[in-house]
């Protein structure tokens, strides 16, 4: 079998320019797929090569601090930017940046950010766009995170 006839994505430039040769079972994905910062965020996240079971919400981390979410300001405008960005990949119920306050100062999701969408294919879009994107130098990790535990207003 020469590159490219399987068409399994084995057979890519990445694969080659990786040295590999030839088709590989589908079990064993290409090399640079395994170094990809994506699927290495997955790994950690969710401990295994599948995906985890999608939920219409969205938990991303990493992605700000507690000093921007202190400010007013700036929590205007994260919230306005997430809102509008996971926009693009389906309709967004509603978006949860836990804030530090007096009484909570870290813990109870601070530091994550919620998304939650009408259905479960606005949240996979928004699961796959956001998996190890870089946001301010940092690199994003994405979640499922129970629709249950969300709705309870249980977030860490």
């Amino acid at each position: 079998m020469q590159f490219g006839e399987c068409g399994e994505g084995c057979c890519s430039t990445e694969w080659r320019a990786a040295g590999r040769s030839g088709c590989v079972p589908e079990t064993d994905p290409p090399l640079v797929h395994l170094l990809s910062p994506r699927y290495v965020t997955r790994l950690l996240v969710t401990g295994a090569k599948d995906e985890p079971e999608p939920t219409r919400v969205l938990r991303l981390g990493n992605m700000v601090s507690e000093q921007e979410l202190a400010n007013d300001e700036e929590y205007e405008d994260i919230l306005v930017d997430v809102r509008e960005e996971m926009s693009s990949h389906g309709e967004v119920v509603k978006v949860v940046i836990p804030r530090p306050s007096a009484t909570v100062t870290t813990g109870d999701g601070i530091g994550a950010i919620f998304v939650e969408f009408v259905d479960t294919d606005g949240c996979k879009k928004a699961f796959v766009a956001m998996t190890g994107r870089q946001f301010a130098g940092k690199t994003v990790v994405a979640s499922y995170y129970d629709e249950t535990r969300f709705g309870g207003e249980d977030l860490e």
